[in-house]
């Protein structure tokens, strides 16, 4: 039994006490499983489970036919945190194993549409049925990248079209739509930096946008708080000064992010000291340089209402 926003190891004296067996190749600290749940996702998306390797030795994680996903898998020290599914097997030895069993009544699927347009793609990301979050405006998938069998994060967009009656009005709502939502990919694209989400790929449907991310596991900001409760001040100073780092080069870069808070602030671990990372950039505007130094200020001024109420500058 995995509780919510917990944390524990699994080692030699576990398997021991469960298997009545003594296997030296299990380490003192073999696995370690971290359950994540975003508060405001709580209804509709299952608790994310993810498992690390702690030991030199590999794990061999079988997965089942209802992922989509029929190879198993070795992960090692290096694979950082994977992300379970219902029914995922990890074998530790020929003879010992363990199976994760979801029981959550949460449904998770793929809209006809969206597995129909992510099957031009699947030789190279592998979408999967898990969920990681959802919106109003978008929704968070795990893919699988096929080169590498690394756990990413698709973020997919629908592309919402106005009914009309006029076929050439119809395509320009399309065009208009399509080209509102390409603003964040475009910001992204052009950055990298270790506390901004980083843009694997981007593929452009008839019906949604899918936007391919780096996978960060440790929740966010918000829901670390509510586990982690009051933070030090020494550790307010380092996620502090992470975010600070990530907007002095967005700004560096002529970008505004204009959507900063804590649920857009993500964890890699729960470890102190962590690397956080800024992301959701649907908001973000890149700021072009003025055409006359006249004024220059009021030129490169925004004036669109954005952001989350509470959130927001006075």
């Amino acid at each position: 039994m995995i509780r919510p926003n917990d944390e524990f190891e699994v080692g030699r004296k576990d398997i021991q006490d469960a298997w009545g067996t003594i296997e030296q190749t299990i380490s003192t600290h073999h696995l370690r499983f971290r359950c994540i749940i975003y508060d405001d996702d709580a209804a509709h998306v299952a608790p994310l489970i993810y498992v690390r390797v702690l030991s030199s030795n590999p794990v061999r994680l079988a997965h089942p036919d209802v992922n989509h996903l029929f190879d198993d898998v070795l992960i090692t020290r290096d694979s950082g945190d994977v992300l379970l599914n219902h029914g995922d097997a990890l074998h530790l030895t020929r003879t010992i194993s363990i199976l994760f069993h979801d029981d959550s009544d949460v449904e998770e699927a793929l809209t006809p549409a969206q597995e129909s347009e992510t099957a031009n793609f699947a030789d190279r990301y592998l979408m999967t049925n898990r969920m990681l979050g959802a919106g109003g405006q978008a929704c968070v998938f795990v893919a699988v990248k096929q080169s590498t069998r690394e756990q990413i994060a698709c973020k997919i967009v629908p592309i919402r079209a106005p009914e009309s009656d006029a076929n050439a009005s119809r395509a320009e709502d399309l065009l208009r739509k399509r080209k509102n939502l390409a603003r964040e990919y475009h910001v992204l694209k052009n950055l990298d930096h270790p506390n901004i989400i980083g843009l694997e790929k981007v593929f452009c449907a008839t019906y949604n946008i899918y936007i391919l991310q780096e996978l960060i596991t440790g929740g966010d900001l918000h829901s670390y708080v509510v586990h982690m409760g009051q933070l030090t001040e020494p550790e307010s100073a380092v996620i502090v000064r992470q975010i600070l780092k990530a907007v002095e080069f967005l700004h560096n870069n002529e970008v505004v992010h204009r959507d900063i808070k804590p649920e857009n602030i993500l964890m890699t671990s729960w470890r102190q000291g962590t690397r956080v990372v800024l992301s959701d950039f649907g908001q973000a505007r890149t700021i072009g340089q003025p055409k006359s130094s006249f004024n220059s200020a009021a030129v490169c001024r925004m004036q669109t209402v954005v952001g989350t109420n509470g959130y927001t500058a006075p």
